[in-house]
């Protein structure tokens, strides 16, 4: 299937772990910061670099992906953009 662009989240990525609600939507991710960010899907556990997937600086991951809620952690401040898609 076809997909569109749906809109771009814009969320400020801190040492300190925060959920960025998806619901269940399809997006892209990338880090557009100097150090790693690490996410996973929240399920009651904030993500840490020991338990969450590493998106290494200025990377896009290619791979569309969905999720309920994720949580956000990064070395340093960074700048993620999630790419919200949309099916037709």
């Amino acid at each position: 299937m076809a997909k569109t662009i749906d809109s771009v989240k814009v969320i400020s990525v801190t040492t300190e772990a925060q959920d960025v609600a998806i619901n269940c939507k399809t997006f892209m991710i990338e880090n557009l910061g100097t150090g790693a960010v690490y996410f996973k899907e929240k399920n009651g556990v904030d993500c840490t670099a020991s338990n969450g997937f590493a998106i290494p600086a200025s990377t896009l991951l290619d791979e569309k992906l969905s999720a309920s809620t994720l949580s956000i952690v990064g070395e340093a401040d960074a700048d993620v953009r999630i790419l919200f898609l949309k099916e037709y």
